[in-house]
């Protein structure tokens, strides 16, 4: 122990270095919502400043570390005012794609600046070092320990006890509930980021005596600091300050232990990534806002597009100077690598840093089966494909209890932790001699990079094109459907049966493998395989110029492929003088307009442009006496009668299959259902039973359990008692497998897939869950046709002609109808319906009744239905219970449950009914 005591003391310098610099981060991000992947760089300029005034000025440290500190504090103030504000309302996404952005300015200006040369910096702190039992504290060390915890002391004080402070919380948790209060964003949002970029610059300042000075040095303290600020989740400044400085220590005692480096850095960010899942869920909570993403495209194939493309290709392959093939090579390459993140982040919505990482051990995977066993590079393909799939489903593992920004973080994780252990390891990479790799060929053919530039372009283009058309394909398939729903919204996807955690990780998983043939096509690019090319910030700026592309649309891997360095837009450019050393510099100035002024990409940007001129052209073309017409939204004021709205949906009068066996029949038993949150019990033994073709509706005042009844009922809340369907226990069975045993429900919030149809909603409702469809959605998308349920719920509803509209394009009203229908078509046995009728006009509110019974009568399916409506209630239900603080306290027909004085008491506090709720006449049957 006396031996150790040195090195965990030691480790206090660099982790509170650590500390200091997460606290920053978890400032800005308490106060604004944004991961500012900038905070490091912005600590290199206001450190930069410092060491100018202190070592070339030769001024005091009293003057240049106040200097140094005001410059980042003003730097922080110019992002905020420049990028930050105008991206306030923007999407999460937007917002971090905007900080690296900023971090390539500012690295790229610094290079320009100073050159990468690392500078030596003395210590401004005075020598000396407190000696604790054995151990020497350098004043150094201490003063940033005292710093950090006086810091952390203050901004929690802020954060807690102060009107800024609270207001600048308020924004961040809820904008729009801040907005209608009154509080502005912009002064709080102005004052974290003005504190945050004087504490990046506290951090370098305090950490370069050190680690020296350098434009990437400082830049790279992101990556332990965002490990610190996750294990505090972002808000907490002790978690943060003690995971900070546990990080240091680690480091220490691993020197002291003389542990392999490669483990200094993966066992701490593993640490923090296994509690991460502990302490996470599967679903999100009630009230979870769904970050929205970047537009999704519709993966559908334009033949004229992919034509002009290949005669492009194929011209600059085969008739241009031979750099234009070798600039096609690294296109088709990283647009792989993108089109991996398309895949992960553009379709299943989960944020991952690691699509260069997963490349890289790929490329490491194949070099060394091609220096054993000389495989030629089609085997090679299969093999690392399969291989960069099991890597890909393991950096998975985290979204199934992570999400968002704290799966990104967890992600780049795993990408440190493959870089330092397997890629720039001499024990594995083959040190600076790298791993010779065997000629290429490809069913016997030679196919040697350097001897054939041009052939191996037209491979790497094919490998590309099959790639993306596996990946379109898998858009328009049900594998497709599911990860989009999941990413639009986990609970309305489990509510339908759809396996979140499988959709997510075979996200990851297809992600993998496509982001594993970039890393087999670069093994096999040179006769000499080095692997010094796969860091993180290679994996952010892909995420970067994918989103800056377009990260729902393959499209947009093609333009972050063009963009690359090395890329045919850089070969372009490559007679501009030192326009290396400045095109970061104006990268990260487009990265930021364009998330600024379209988030959803340039390619969205240029369909939309594209698509207003064709429409003109086509209007000149037109007589000019004809007008075209606006799209008509069905007539919901005088449908068919119901009889006849089944026979045009079913196309004949009987009964749908199952119909038979559900009449009359009980199929969900519920008995002594309580639901606890604390010491407050939301449902107390709760009794009930829905039968087959009828509708038992649950009323009671707002906070008397309704919707908690509906949650422990289809496993979304834990519950005791019992919960049976057709005879089968539910209770410990996830939402998933309650709703593909046939119960299914609705939502108050609806928590429908906005980014897709309403066509797509009810596909993703009525598809197979098979596992196969994840591997043949990559070669076939399958029938796109509804039938059955989901047809007659599309005709009762009047939903035909929309069913090509994006949810998110729709009237309020009309996406209730369209929760409804989706909800049906998933066959249910029994369905939940909760507070269907809300925001309904009178005469939807009769259609949605007119469309339930009908569907009730036609199907024979139960219905538990939770509703204010009262008119609904008495127009729709055969039998109703009515609870108040979570107990039952009448049940029976609805005139006389709506008639009793305990009932009338629990709604409204009195014996009368108003004359808005009065009860509407009982339904009639239908024939």
């Amino acid at each position: 122990m006396s031996q150790l005591w040195p090195f965990l003391v030691l480790g206090l310098a660099s982790g509170g270095a650590y500390a200091l610099t997460a606290v920053g981060i978890v400032t800005v991000y308490r106060g604004t919502g944004v991961i500012n992947l900038a905070h490091g760089a912005m600590g290199m300029v206001g450190t930069y400043v410092f060491f100018q005034l202190f070592k070339q000025e030769k001024l005091p440290a009293s003057i240049a570390v106040p200097a140094g500190i005001v410059a980042g504090a003003a730097l922080g103030a110019i992002v905020y005012a420049v990028v930050m504000r105008p991206l306030r309302n923007s999407i999460e996404l937007a917002r971090l794609v905007a900080t690296l952005g900023v971090l390539m300015v500012l690295q790229g200006l610094a290079t320009v600046i100073y050159s990468e040369r690392v500078r030596i910096v003395k210590s401004f702190v005075p020598d000396g070092a407190l000696h604790l039992w054995g151990a020497s504290m350098s004043y150094g060390t201490i003063v940033v320990l005292g710093v950090t915890i006086l810091l952390a002391i203050g901004l929690a004080t802020l954060f807690r006890r102060t009107r800024l402070g609270l207001s600048a919380a308020a924004v961040q948790e809820n904008p729009d509930a801040a907005s209608v209060l009154g509080v502005s964003p912009h002064a709080s949002g102005l004052l974290m980021w003005t504190i945050g970029g004087a504490l990046a610059s506290a951090a370098g300042i305090v950490l370069v005596p050190t680690t020296g000075l350098s434009p990437s040095g400082l830049t790279l303290l992101i990556f332990p600091a965002l490990a610190a600020a996750l294990f505090g989740k972002f808000t907490k400044y002790p978690s943060t300050i003690i995971a900070g400085l546990a990080i240091g220590i680690l480091e220490s005692l691993f020197v002291a232990y003389q542990w392999d480096s490669a483990f200094i850095k993966i066992i701490p960010f593993g640490v923090i990534i296994v509690a991460l899942m502990v302490g996470g869920s599967t679903l999100p909570g009630r009230g979870h806002a769904e970050q929205r993403l970047p537009r999704i495209g519709a993966g559908l194939l334009r033949p004229p597009v992919i034509l002009v493309a290949a005669v492009l290709a194929v011209v600059a392959v085969l008739f241009l100077p031979v750099g234009w093939a070798v600039a096609l090579t690294t296109m088709a390459i990283v647009s792989l690598i993108a089109l991996s993140i398309v895949v992960a982040t553009g379709y299943a919505g989960q944020l991952s840093l690691a699509p260069f990482a997963i490349a890289g051990a790929t490329s490491l995977f194949v070099a060394h089966l091609s220096r054993l066993f000389h495989i030629d590079i089609a085997l090679a393909l299969v093999l690392g494909i399969i291989a960069a799939t099991l890597l890909g489903w393991l950096v998975g593992l985290p979204a199934i209890r992570v999400r968002g920004v704290d799966l990104a973080v967890a992600t780049l994780g795993f990408a440190l932790v493959i870089e330092t252990a397997l890629l720039i390891n001499p024990k594995t990479n083959g040190g600076l001699n790298g791993l010779p790799i065997t000629d290429p060929r490809i069913f016997g053919i030679p196919l040697v990079a350097a001897r054939s530039p041009r052939g191996y372009a037209v491979f790497a283009c094919v490998v590309f094109a099959l790639a993306a058309l596996g990946i379109a394909c898998l858009r328009r398939s049900r594998a497709g459907r599911r990860m989009a729903g999941v990413r639009a919204n986990e609970r309305g996807a489990a509510a339908l049966g759809i396996s979140v955690p499988g959709a997510k990780l075979a996200g990851f998983a297809i992600a993998g493998g496509v982001a594993g043939i970039a890393g087999v096509l670069l093994a096999f690019r040179m006769q000499v395989a080095t692997f010094d090319n796969f860091d993180v910030f290679k994996s952010i700026n892909a995420l970067g110029w994918t989103t800056v592309g377009g990260l729902g649309m393959i499209p947009g891997a093609v333009f972050a492929g063009g963009a690359a360095a090395g890329g045919p837009f850089s070969y372009i450019l490559r007679n501009v003088d030192e326009i290396d050393a400045w095109l970061p510099v104006l990268s990260g100035i487009f990265v930021v307009i364009v998330m600024i002024t379209h988030p959803d990409g340039e390619i969205d940007r240029m369909k939309k442009q594209f698509g207003d001129l064709f429409a003109k052209l086509r209007g000149r073309g037109a007589a000019p006496a004809v007008a075209a017409e606006p799209p008509v939204e069905p007539d919901r004021t005088a449908a068919e009668p119901v009889s006849a709205e089944v026979n045009r949906a079913s196309g004949t009068d009987r009964i749908l299959p199952g119909a038979e066996r559900r009449a009359g029949q009980v199929l969900l038993t519920v008995r002594d259902v309580t639901v606890k949150y604390g010491p407050v019990k939301a449902v107390d033994a709760v009794t009930l039973d829905v039968v087959g073709g009828a509708v038992i509706g649950v009323i009671g005042p707002n906070g008397a359990g309704k919707t908690s009844l509906i949650d422990s009922i289809t496993g979304f809340a834990t519950a005791s008692g019992s919960v049976s369907l057709g005879g089968r226990e539910l209770i410990g069975l996830s939402a998933t497998k309650r709703s593909r045993a046939g119960l299914t429900r609705t939502f108050q919030n609806l928590e429908l897939f906005v980014d897709l149809t309403v066509r797509e909603n009810l596909l993703a409702a009525a598809d197979r869950r098979d596992l196969l469809g994840y591997a043949s959605g990559l070669i076939r998308s399958g029938p796109h046709e509804l039938s059955g349920v989901a047809a007659t719920a599309v005709a009762l509803l009047g939903l035909e002609e929309l069913l090509d509209r994006q949810v998110m394009d729709l009237p309020q009203g009309t996406q209730r109808i369209v929760a409804i229908a989706r909800a049906l078509a998933s066959e249910p046995e029994v369905i939940c319906l909760d507070e269907p009728t809300a925001g309904l006009s009178g005469t939807e509110r009769a259609e949605v009744i007119t469309a339930i019974r009908a569907l009730v009568e036609t199907a024979k399916i139960g219905v538990l239905l939770v509703e204010h409506n009262l008119d609904v209630v008495a127009g729709l239900c055969d039998t109703v219970v009515a609870i108040d603080f979570g107990r039952v306290i009448a049940q029976g027909a609805p005139e006389e449950v709506l008639g009793r004085p305990e009932v009338r008491q629990a709604y409204l506090g009195s014996h009368e009914l108003p004359e808005q709720q009065a009860i509407a006449p009982k339904k009639e049957t239908v024939s």
